[in-house]
């Protein structure tokens, strides 16, 4: 794994506001509790550090995700009283976390996948009631399709970052800081980027000073490569049996603050 230290960037404005976060962490009270932050003697004691688990495979997915596909959908709805659905592209978490939200709030929600996707994940989504459909050699071909069936069905496209998706997992870290003391680093996996834009933008709305550390897989390193470089740098292959922290090997095609987060900089 690579890791990447990471700081704000202060003259960058936040992407929500401590009471938005705080009426995301009530909404999300109303679906699931607070998942639990075990500190753990054995791992504290090989690895020398007092260190913390945020377990959000408590989570009713069974990963942090979910978090947003709740906010996202809420806010979405309120937005729009004559919403018809949802369409997004998907190998996994993202599109469960629609299929959930979506279950649970009454909006029918589709999800592309692309061919070869692991038939457990594919069962997961059609367990919430989500239409989905395989369609291409990868997620990119499986985007574009999504794309072109939203356009052709009036359906809301949703991408897999977007500020109410970062909204809604933030409220992990709101959790995290709030009950788990003083922290001196937290290490973050980073895929597309909103669990780590939400933990620092989270950690800056409190005024502490935590280090925050993006994990990657050696073999998918664009969002390292794209951090250090200031830019969006795509690589060959995204090679990684990890899927949630392999972001697509061509992020060009892809709008560069996923890839740079804009409240970031080196």
């Amino acid at each position: 794994m690579t890791e990447q230290a990471i700081e704000a960037d202060e003259s960058m404005q936040p992407l929500f506001t401590l009471a938005e976060l705080d009426g995301a962490v009530g909404l999300l009270r109303e679906y699931f509790p607070e998942t639990p932050a075990i500190r753990w003697p054995l791992l504290s004691e090989s690895l020398g550090a007092d260190v913390v688990v945020k377990h959000e495979n408590c989570t009713p997915t069974g990963a942090f995700k979910v978090r947003g596909g709740l906010v996202f959908m809420d806010r979405l709805r309120r937005r729009q009283a004559d919403l018809r659905g949802v369409m997004s592209a998907s190998v996994g978490n993202h599109g469960l976390s629609l299929g959930y939200a979506g279950q649970i709030m009454g909006v029918p929600v589709t999800i592309v996948v692309p061919e070869g996707t692991e038939p457990d994940r594919i069962a997961a989504l059609q367990a919430t009631q989500a239409n989905v459909i395989v369609h291409g050699h990868d997620f990119e071909a499986a985007r574009l399709h999504s794309v072109a069936l939203s356009e052709r069905d009036g359906l809301e496209l949703v991408p897999p970052f977007h500020p109410d998706l970062v909204l809604g997992v933030a409220t992990y870290a709101r959790e995290l800081f709030d009950h788990s003391g003083p922290l001196d680093a937290v290490i973050v996996p980073v895929g597309m980027g909103s669990g780590i834009v939400g933990l620092i933008t989270t950690r800056d709305l409190l005024g502490l000073d935590t280090q925050i550390i993006g994990a990657g897989a050696d073999g998918a390193p664009t969002q390292r490569l794209s951090f250090e470089a200031g830019r969006v740098v795509p690589t060959e292959t995204a090679d990684t049996f990890a899927a949630g922290v392999s972001p697509p090997d061509n992020p060009t095609r892809w709008p560069p603050q996923l890839f740079v987060p804009e409240p970031l900089t080196s």
